[in-house]
């Protein structure tokens, strides 16, 4: 009985819900990151392209950028955990597929490889002590974006090939090579920038918060 106490004890302590204050946290920064992934993929911001991969028939046009809606993603999962993280990353990109395109793809499979992304990225807790201020936090981040990156990269691919019914060329032809780059600067720098730089901003407002109350 005590172990199933401990599970779910560890289990709750995972998806920040371990207290209400946090839970409301964690829904809280669910709902924010959920509306601002509906703004923030629509924005497309410029994209530049190189000549990338040649396999000597072809050559593969890879892009560069940033993809607002991953930054997004990562910063929900970084500051409210996996399961803000989660639906961020599925709930966010199922609706705005929805919303803009009017149409899911793979049976929303896709969308659920951002939702696991957006888990793994949120797993540690980052903001215990010195949060970002910390060197190790944002190696940290950008460890668990990597790792996050390669699971939704298989189950994306996995969901195509499976579900859609791609072949494997033409997925990583025309789905993933292209793409590669603007995912791994959203995640592995773009997203721990603004982490760091987000932290700045709520640490300098709480101090600007607590002087207005002291001179009250």
């Amino acid at each position: 009985m005590e172990e199933k106490k401990d599970l779910k004890t560890q289990l709750l302590y995972l998806l920040r819900l371990e207290s209400t204050l946090i839970s409301k946290w964690t829904f809280g920064g669910a709902l924010i990151g959920i509306l601002a992934y509906f703004v923030f993929s629509s924005v497309k911001l410029p994209e530049y392209t190189f000549t990338g991969l040649d396999l000597g028939i072809t050559v593969i046009p890879v892009k560069g950028g940033i993809d607002l809606g991953l930054v997004v993603i990562s910063i929900s999962a970084a500051y409210c955990g996996p399961l803000a993280g989660f639906l961020v990353g599925f709930v966010g990109s199922l609706g705005a597929d929805f919303l803009y395109t009017q149409q899911i793809v793979a049976f929303g499979s896709v969308n659920f490889a951002f939702g696991i992304l957006g888990f793994i990225i949120g797993i540690p807790r980052y903001m215990k002590e010195d949060g970002f201020a910390d060197g190790n936090k944002i190696a940290l981040l950008i460890l668990f974006s990597f790792i996050g990156y390669l699971s939704m990269t298989f189950l994306y691919l996995i969901g195509l090939m499976l579900i859609a019914g791609q072949s494997l060329e033409g997925t990583l032809l025309y789905n993933f090579a292209p793409n590669f780059s603007i995912i791994l600067i959203s995640l592995l720098l773009f997203a721990p920038v603004i982490a760091r730089i987000g932290e700045i901003l709520m640490i300098e407002g709480l101090k600007i918060w607590d002087s207005k109350i002291k001179t009250r």
